[in-house]
């Protein structure tokens, strides 16, 4: 579903952003609250949305954000 990747992708640039809180994440891609957004993460990913962000911060420890997000296009 379109939706459901724009959500994701969007999620993941939000989180290695990191300039906002999962609350205002959940929020803004239209999730009714926090727990329903990590339940959508864990289905696309597999994993918790810290746990998935932690796990990418330690392949590339040097990149910044903005590197991280050119790397996903």
């Amino acid at each position: 579903m379109v939706v459901d990747v724009f959500r994701r992708e969007e999620a993941e640039r939000l989180l290695v952003d990191g300039s906002i809180d999962m609350k205002e994440i959940a929020y803004r891609l239209g999730f009714a609250d926090q727990s329903a957004f990590s339940r959508a993460f864990r289905r696309w990913t597999l994993m918790a949305p810290r746990t998935w962000l932690a796990q990418r911060s330690s392949l590339t420890p040097a990149a910044s954000p903005a590197m991280l997000a050119a790397q996903d296009k």
